[in-house]
Formats: structure tokens, C-alpha cells, sequence
């Protein structure tokens, strides 16, 4: 009889241990992706930030060069 029952009892056992141990790596994955869900939305805001702050600092970069380039032609005689 007992040959019967531990096997039972063990398989039981284990079965609800799995079953705790899938619910709870379950709980932290859900975890783990709302954390990386949070973080590219944050990369998305600093993208859409940073595609709009370009042309601004690509104009006040090149403007002066471009001013300069046109006094050394006009310089030059070109």
C-alpha cells in the first residue's frame, strides 16, 4: 500500500510545486516587460525630442560657415 500512496503523494507534491514555481516566474516576466515597455517609451520621448532639436543645431551649426564660405567667395572673386 505504501508503494502506492508515496508515488501519489510525491507526484501531487511536485506537480503543485511546478505549478507555484511557472506562476511566480510568470508574475516576473510580466514584471521584467512592463519595466522594458517603460524604457522604450522613454527612448521613444528622448527620439521625437532629439529628431526636432536636429535641424535647429544642423542650421546654427552650418549658417556660420555658410556666411563665411560666401565672404571668401565674394573675397576671392568667385
Amino acid at each position: 500500500m505504501e508503494y502506492l500512496i508515496g508515488p501519489i503523494v510525491a507526484a501531487i507534491i511536485s506537480v503543485a510545486f511546478s505549478e507555484k514555481r511557472c506562476k511566480d516566474r510568470c508574475k516576473q516576466y510580466s514584471d521584467e516587460i512592463a519595466n522594458l515597455e517603460a524604457r522604450v517609451e522613454s527612448v521613444t520621448v528622448s527620439l521625437r525630442l532629439s529628431e526636432q532639436e536636429m535641424p535647429k543645431r544642423l542650421m546654427s551649426t552650418l549658417l556660420p560657415v555658410a556666411k563665411e564660405v560666401t565672404k571668401l567667395k565674394s573675397a576671392v572673386g568667385i
